[in-house]
């Protein structure tokens, strides 16, 4: 039905623009959440940010996204020290 198109249609409204591409660096990650990348680094290593080490440190956008859709009301200040 064209009521059921038009939710659809909505909810693709709401989709968030990212991600854009499937891997993101930590200095990508540090510059879209706005934090420095020392701290990306620590999020990391906590285990709240999960990575995939090729040669260099990468984030994977679905990973992103959770992280973010998961850490609504969270504090991270014992983390990030």
């Amino acid at each position: 039905s064209s009521n059921m198109q038009k939710e659809i249609q909505h909810d693709l409204e709401l989709k968030p623009t990212y991600p854009v591409k499937d891997l993101y660096t930590v200095k990508e990650v540090s510059k879209f959440i706005g934090i420095a990348e020392s701290d990306v680094r620590k999020l990391i290593v906590s285990g709240e940010l999960r990575a995939i080490k090729f040669r260099s440190i990468k984030v994977p956008a679905i990973e992103l996204e959770r992280f973010l859709q998961n850490s609504t009301g969270r504090d991270f200040t014992g983390i990030l020290g």
